[in-house]
């Protein structure tokens, strides 16, 4: 029986506007760097340039499937797990982020993001001093907190929160700024007892420009303990001359074909609203609101927040040789950011974050360290692993009665955060009574429980497995076999280059006739066996 390696079509970096360009002018761009800086770039930012031009190429290392009902083998490239140049695994590591922390770590309670954006000459400090960023994290969490003992109470009670901190814009410029995701409410607890969870108010313009005022307080004073550095050194470092190409205003120009909508390009201030503030450069959003038992929406949130931060289909080829990249939010009378090749790759080198400096953050009763974290995670199932919650407190969406593929639960999922998770403010009333987490928060609702399956796609560890994780994001199972739709299992990973040429070479020679009786899977076994059952 014939059958053909690869049947799957797998995405091919190497034919995508990025790679080309960083495969042509890569060089061109170290050697511009080394000949006009005393200190050249550092060795991560080289580092994950060489990485993304092997990533997704099976000719460098990948794993071996194959089906034994028909012997049909397929390779999956190895991929190069970097944050800040590849797209593809940028993308991978966004959806394991969004499905790690809505199955392990966020509890069912609302949920409301908090975004911080900083003044132009403090976004270029934060983007060289990784203890700044730590810091403006640490103000704007202590400044929501005290907010909400102040305004909710109980004045005892303690937040829990999850940073993302994003180094990048809309149009490939460089922009530090913050996406917090505030548990909206504060939790007390006597003695050993279960957590009590006390929502907490939603807030008003003042109630902004309080925790505003409050934070820019805290970051002056910061700056004014904690010298960093000297000035007159950074004309000598290679990457400060990045990260000063990467926030210039650049050129935009309007390209036949896309239409301008008029509005602003998506870091520009789009003017002060009921949840928005603007304070001397600061400027602190409140709006977006997911509340309990949404768990499609709190996903979809999460992506947003620990999205790439750029996409490849907006990267095209101008006739000069010039790049465009599409904005998302058109400028007037401009819908893309024009670059010469090796401008991109020095913005590019901007946006890669710096080794130990972690995108995401956990606050408060969420921290690794947090005696309380153990009992407000989520754990089992509401109605299986812990007594059936009130009445009152169950989710309004119904299971469906078979489990469906995850398109299905997404065909009928609420509408995005942005359009239905907006909510009045509100200095009144409480959104509801205090919750105990035995029964309703610490729990996966029963219709999440079954949007993954039952169960099956659930993340169980940090780092999701990548056929469960693409089974999850695009409703495809990688491991069905197309042929017979058995499944395919693992027979081996080649990571030396000799070995990979000579399996890709046997599989490019099984297009020739063969003698009768030859089997695919004898070539596959004389390029590379598989290892022993046991």
């Amino acid at each position: 029986m014939s059958c053909t390696a690869r049947t799957h079509p797998r995405h091919r970096p190497e034919q995508t506007v990025l790679h080309a360009v960083v495969r042509e002018h890569l060089g061109a761009f170290l050697r511009h760097t080394e000949e006009s800086y005393t200190r050249a770039l550092p060795l991560y930012v080289r580092r994950t340039f060489d990485r993304y031009l092997r990533c997704g190429i099976p000719e460098h290392g990948f794993l071996r499937l194959r089906c034994d009902a028909c012997s049909l083998d397929h390779v999956v490239a190895f991929s190069c797990k970097e944050r800040g140049t590849c797209p593809s695994c940028a993308g991978r590591m966004m959806a394991n982020t969004a499905a790690h922390l809505v199955d392990r770590v966020l509890p069912n309670v609302p949920i409301r993001q908090w975004v911080l954006s900083l003044p132009h000459p403090l976004r270029a400090l934060a983007a060289r001093h990784p203890q700044f960023v730590s810091a403006i994290d640490k103000i704007l969490y202590r400044a929501v907190e005290r907010w909400m003992q102040r305004a909710a109470g109980p004045k005892e009670g303690r937040a829990g929160a999850v940073t993302f901190v994003q180094r990048f814009g809309g149009s490939l410029n460089l922009h530090v700024h913050f996406h917090v995701l505030f548990l909206e409410g504060l939790f007390t607890r006597t003695g050993e007892g279960a957590p009590i969870f006390h929502p907490a108010f939603a807030p008003t313009r003042a109630d902004l420009t309080t925790v505003l005022l409050q934070v820019q307080a805290g970051v002056a004073r910061w700056l004014s303990t904690h010298p960093l550095g000297r000035e007159e050194d950074l004309d000598a470092d290679a990457l400060v001359g990045c990260a000063r190409v990467a926030v210039q205003q650049g050129l935009f120009d309007h390209l036949d074909g896309h239409a301008d909508d008029g509005r602003a390009d998506q870091d520009e201030p789009r003017g002060v609203g009921r949840a928005s503030v603007a304070l001397e450069g600061f400027n602190l959003h409140a709006a977006v609101r997911i509340g309990a038992d949404d768990d499609v929406a709190r996903e979809r949130l999460v992506r947003y927040c620990a999205r790439p931060p750029f996409a490849l289909h907006r990267l095209s080829v101008l006739p000069d040789g010039r790049i465009a990249y599409q904005l998302q939010h058109p400028r007037r009378n401009a819908t893309h950011r024009i670059l010469q090749p090796v401008e991109l790759l020095a913005r590019i080198a901007a946006l890669i974050p710096p080794p130990r400096h972690p995108f995401l953050r956990y606050h408060g009763v969420l921290a690794p360290s947090s005696r309380w974290r153990s009992a407000i995670v989520p754990r089992g199932v509401r109605g299986k692993a812990s007594p059936p919650p009130r009445e009152a407190e169950r989710p309004k969406t119904v299971a469906p009665s078979s489990p469906g593929p995850p398109s299905d639960a997404h065909r009928h999922s609420p509408p995005p955060p942005e359009r239905a998770a907006r909510t009045p403010p509100s200095s009144a009333v409480l959104a509801s009574p205090p919750l105990a987490g035995r029964a309703s928060f610490a729990t996966i609702t029963e219709s999440h429980h079954a949007r993954v399956l039952h169960g099956a796609l659930l993340a169980t560890s940090p780092r999701v497995e990548w056929s469960k994780l693409l089974r999850r994001t695009f409703a495809e199972d990688v491991l069905v076999c197309p042929r017979c739709e058995g499944r395919m299992r693992l027979v081996a990973a080649v990571q030396n280059a000799a070995e990979a040429a000579r399996f890709l070479a046997a599989v490019a020679e099984r297009s020739q006739p063969r003698p009768s009786g030859a089997s695919a899977a004898d070539e596959y076994d004389d390029c590379y066996p598989d290892p022993p059952d046991d």
